[in-house]
């Protein structure tokens, strides 16, 4: 599911939509604990603070998850 998410990010940033952007849901944020697929999830997370800093809001859902600290913690600012 994180694969097409990040072909969806890539495809609106070639055709240069991505700009249209405001909110961004991602389920299963406790994925980027993952060490097999954590990687797509953090790569679109750091695209989007990357690429819309000030604009897009990211909303990260998880039914396992109980703190709000690893997205925060773990991705850096461009």
């Amino acid at each position: 599911m994180h694969i097409q998410a990040n072909a969806l990010i890539n495809t609106a940033i070639e055709e240069c939509t991505i700009n249209d952007l405001r909110i961004v849901v991602l389920d299963e944020i406790h994925m980027l604990d993952d060490k097999g697929r954590g990687y797509i999830l953090e790569l679109i997370v750091s695209k989007l603070l990357c690429l819309l800093p000030n604009t897009v809001q990211i909303v990260g859902m998880s039914a396992t998850l109980s703190v709000s600290g690893p997205v925060s913690s773990r991705t850096l600012p461009c």
